[in-house]
């Protein structure tokens, strides 16, 4: 599994996050977004983009990690819910959860990863 550089490190910008979407990152370069951001209209999250059930990664497609009715986060490998807090409600990994990554928000808006483990 990929780590990523020493913290601090920052994703991007939070404007480039619209309220009630999510949006992957690639921060090691591997091609594939090994953290995703998910903004609500006054929270957000940060996790890594790993499932608790299979270890591969949630989305299917670039910066789809939203269910399709938009009120949970998916595994589109095999179908787990997640709430927005990241705790499996549906699917084989109820009650595991996602990983959740420290960061915070510069007051200039860019979203920074504090720790990684």
């Amino acid at each position: 599994m990929p780590r990523l550089p020493v913290p601090p490190f920052v994703l991007g910008f939070i404007l480039d996050v619209s309220p009630g979407t999510t949006k992957g990152f690639d921060p090691t370069g591997t091609g594939q977004p090994t953290l995703f951001v998910l903004r609500l209209w006054n929270e957000v999250f940060v996790f890594r983009n790993i499932c608790p059930h299979t270890g591969a990664q949630l989305n299917l497609k670039r910066d789809v990690f939203l269910s399709p009715t938009g009120d949970s986060l998916m595994c589109y490998r095999h179908g787990a819910l997640f709430d927005f807090s990241g705790t499996a409600t549906a699917g084989p990994c109820v009650g595991r959860s996602l990983e959740k990554v420290p960061f915070h928000i510069t007051d200039t808006g860019y979203i920074v990863v504090d720790s990684f483990v």
